[in-house]
């Protein structure tokens, strides 16, 4: 995905960061994100934000502020980028909130691709304090770690319960992933609790395959 939603001007990217870290902060779960995420959202964009401040201000432009502006920006521009991508390509974000959040919506007048007809394999290969690690697999090639023709990502989503979870449409969304392995942090409070994923291929058209397996893990304290 190009970035040419993201302004080139410093002053038009500093209006653009601060919308896109507001409407973010305002609601995660509205973008498919977790308090955590907004939170490191609003980090590296209030610092961008607040470091032009100190660089276009005659009062205090000097090589050091600039220095640190520039710093704070090349910081910025990764984060908000794999963000936005996750949140662009999430067909449970409705076109208008990430028009609201000054995203390019997704182009479908392209050649057609068919839906994923195949569905993920979802295997647990360790847990350490608050993570699990995870691997993924297509059922027609469960040998091999690529992904199955057509499929932009892993949609991974995740169920936390006293026991393992066998219904998919009681976990919620929790990462969009395209390379492995793959690692899902919890909060200390789930320590002890057991963590189910589930996964679901998608393609560039954010249609979805059928589910995966339930893989089920404890979250170790």
């Amino acid at each position: 995905m190009g970035a040419t939603y993201i302004p080139r001007k410093e002053q038009d990217l500093s209006a653009w960061a601060l919308n896109f870290s507001t409407l973010i902060a305002a609601s995660p779960a509205r973008y498919g994100l977790a308090s955590a995420d907004a939170l490191t959202i609003e980090g590296v964009c209030s610092a961008f934000i607040t470091s032009l401040v100190a660089a276009s201000d005659p009062a205090t432009q000097t090589k050091p502020t600039v220095a640190a502006k520039d710093a704070a920006r090349e910081a910025m521009l990764p984060v908000v980028r794999q963000y936005a991508q996750q949140i662009r390509i999430n067909a449970g974000v409705s076109n208008e909130d990430k028009s609201a959040l000054g995203l390019n919506l997704p182009n479908h007048s392209r050649s057609p691709v068919a839906a994923p007809s195949t569905s993920p394999t979802i295997t647990l290969i360790g847990a350490t304090p608050g993570e699990i690690t995870a691997r993924f697999a297509d059922t027609n090639t469960p040998t091999r770690r690529a992904m199955p023709a057509g499929a932009l990502g892993l949609l991974v989503f995740v169920a936390i319960d006293s026991n393992a979870v066998a219904d998919p449409s009681k976990a919620l969304f929790r990462a969009f992933i395209t390379r492995q392995p793959f690692a899902l942090a919890f909060e200390s409070i789930d320590a002890g609790k057991v963590a189910t994923v589930f996964g679901r291929w998608m393609n560039r058209k954010g249609e979805l395959g059928p589910w995966s397996n339930a893989a089920s893990m404890r979250i170790v304290a």
